[in-house]
């Protein structure tokens, strides 16, 4: 991926993501991507697969491969062949929707604000990272359906993982008390092969749940509550970071292996600017195709109110 010191070394025809309605070159979409991954709670909490490429139609090809356990044996000896078993290959396709954020600009900004000529490429900058805060949003609160204009685009996350039959979850049946029952249950129901390193899995929780089971660290009566009531810390369950996350809803929580969310973009985004004259606007705008999916539904658990 292109770093910052290469994208200024650039001429402004590759710096400027205001182009007109025009594709990006693959140094712009390097721009882009990077502008949209650095700074979001997704990518620090659950570190997705992020792929990018070029393909016909709206699926994005997925290939996966699994192994099943206890297949080491020794070698074959002549008189034997070895008793052999084969990894599971896999393709899924993540299905992608074309997405496109406007943003109106009045005249009377663009003339009159501090940046000068660079106005232009300090909104786009702004715009592209709130269009992929809108994305993160979309990949774990879409319905795919309904009345909501932006919950409707797309089915997210939340709602693909209960509707999949595999899924391990967790009836937190409204309670919040996240160190002595919830946290435990969810951990349980991970498959053991996935709880032996727990650095590759991560609990998300909305700010509010969050601040509750920091609430529950902060009345013990030992230093590391009281460090958590002077000074915050950074939260752990087991050794296991608890993130929270601004577009999980409240009281729904995930337990998630790294790595295997998988956001998936098709390699043509357009971003342009038209100019309104009878309204006296600039309208700015980013188009893309982006889809999700998930590896194996093993790498996850959810918990949430299940009797309402």
């Amino acid at each position: 991926m292109i770093n910052n010191r290469r994208l200024i070394e650039k001429d402004d025809a590759v710096v400027s993501l205001s182009l007109g309605g025009k594709l990006l070159s693959d140094p712009q979409l390097d721009k882009f991507f990077h502008l949209c991954q650095d700074q979001t709670v997704l990518a620090k909490g659950i570190n997705p697969v992020v792929e990018h490429r070029d393909f016909v139609g709206d699926k994005f090809p997925l290939d996966t491969i699994g192994f099943s356990s206890r297949i080491i044996r020794e070698p074959a000896t002549v008189q034997a062949s070895i008793d052999a078993t084969a990894p599971s290959f896999g393709r899924n396709e993540i299905s992608t929707k074309r997405v496109m954020l406007t943003v109106p600009v009045p005249f009377e900004i663009v003339e009159d604000n501090v940046e000068g000529k660079n106005f232009e490429d300090v909104v786009m900058e702004a715009a592209t990272k709130q269009y992929y805060n809108d994305i993160e949003d979309l990949m774990f609160n879409g319905l795919g359906t309904g009345e909501n204009g932006f919950l409707k685009i797309k089915a997210g996350l939340i709602a693909m993982l209960k509707a999949d039959g595999g899924l391990q979850s967790y009836n937190t049946a409204g309670g919040t008390d996240f160190k002595a029952t919830i946290f435990a249950a969810m951990l349980a129901a991970l498959p053991n092969k996935w709880q032996a390193n727990r650095q590759n899995i991560t609990f998300l929780l909305s700010p509010k749940d969050a601040g509750l089971y920091e609430d529950s660290i902060t009345t013990r009566s030992t230093d590391l509550g009281d460090e958590a009531l002077q000074n915050g810390i950074k939260l752990r369950y087991k050794g296991i970071d608890v993130l929270p996350v601004p577009s999980i809803p409240d009281g729904t929580h995930l337990l998630a292996l790294r790595r295997n969310a998988v956001l998936g973009w098709k390699r043509r985004v357009r971003v342009g600017k038209d100019v309104v004259s009878r309204e006296d606007t600039l309208w700015v705008t980013i188009t893309a195709r982006p889809g999700w999916h998930y590896r194996t539904i093993e790498g996850f658990v959810l918990a949430w109110n299940k009797n309402v």
